[in-house]
């Protein structure tokens, strides 16, 4: 079972260190240790193939552009720019070899469970990212 989204496990890293900033920082894949990196990339592979799974037997979650707007301001762009690449080379990889057999009642099953997993990372960044904003009055000019 996937525990987070390729941006939430960003999210989690890069706002961790951050839990007491006075303002909004934007966090970039550069502050991610190398261990974190190694991570990040099987969140990522893990994600692509759930969203391959979901697209493919069910339709497609919009799950890179729900990201984009739940991490904006939060993560700088370039940053996500490369996750998203490397997501989106992973989920055309795992579309074109997958043999699943989509009107299986587990595979149906699996494919729900993932979209529900998909959704809820969504939340997940948000929240993460909520989280960095200091209130307007406690933010330094």
């Amino acid at each position: 079972m996937l525990k987070r989204s390729m941006l939430a496990a960003v999210a989690t890293f890069l706002l961790a260190s951050a839990a007491s900033a006075q303002q909004v920082i934007e966090y970039r894949l550069s502050f991610l240790t190398s261990a974190q990196r190694v991570k990040l990339d099987r969140y990522i592979e893990n994600y692509a193939l759930a969203e391959a799974l979901v697209s493919t037997c069910g339709s497609p979650t919009g799950f890179e552009m729900r990201v984009r707007r739940a991490a904006n301001g939060c993560i700088a762009k370039e940053s996500l720019d490369t996750v998203a690449t490397k997501f989106r080379s992973l989920v055309a990889a795992s579309v074109s070899r997958g043999k699943w057999r989509c009107g299986d009642a587990d595979v149906a099953r699996f494919a729900a469970e993932m979209r529900r997993a998909l959704d809820l990372t969504i939340g997940d960044i948000r929240n993460a990212c909520l989280g960095n904003r200091a209130p307007p009055d406690r933010v330094s000019q």
